[in-house]
């Protein structure tokens, strides 16, 4: 995508934003920091407003960031022990100058070999973790070593679904869709 950008923070309560479903509650989120964005922005002139969530499922749970070590360590055990990671990414574009919003999900799993609890424990310590939903971030050269495959894209588990984010820009561009 060959775009100028600028990042606006949102600054929403995300934890107010709640669905059971996570394909529902990442658009939930990715429209309410559209809505924020814009409000607080008003001024933005002509340009596409991209926003963004992403949420993990871990055998059949909603994952968001882990709220202090102790949920950290036990997210890490359960991919350590053989649990899969599915991202779940909702993504929302809105065109300021004709009005047009499209919105789309996009899915990613990883699954890991088990891996040392060294791992983990160097994951929690560098404090990167607590920074990202589900609690891990695949560019981790520790953590990427015991990578046993993805599902999806890398892209997607990473929470920018490149291939998803262009179709929606093309998309919100052309009105005839």
């Amino acid at each position: 995508i060959n775009a100028e950008y600028m990042g606006l923070p949102p600054n929403i309560d995300e934890k107010s934003i709640r669905h059971p479903k996570p394909e529902q509650l990442v658009v939930r989120l990715a429209h309410a920091k559209a809505d924020a964005t814009l409000h607080r922005n008003a001024d933005l002139g002509p340009c596409l407003v991209v926003c963004m969530d992403q949420v993990v499922r871990c055998a059949g749970v909603v994952r968001e960031k882990p709220a202090d070590e102790a949920q950290a360590r036990e997210f890490l055990e359960s991919y350590r022990c053989g649990e899969a990671a599915e991202c779940v990414n909702g993504v929302v574009v809105h065109n300021t100058v004709t009005g047009r919003r499209v919105e789309g999900v996009e899915t990613s799993t990883a699954c890991w070999r088990p891996f040392p609890i060294e791992v983990v424990d160097g994951l929690v310590n560098r404090g990167e973790v607590f920074h990202c939903s589900g609690g891990f971030l695949i560019e981790d050269k520790e953590l990427r070593a015991y990578l046993d495959r993805i599902d999806g894209t890398e892209a997607s588990i990473i929470g920018l679904p490149v291939d998803l984010l262009r179709s929606l820009m093309q998309q919100a561009i052309n009105d005839s869709e």
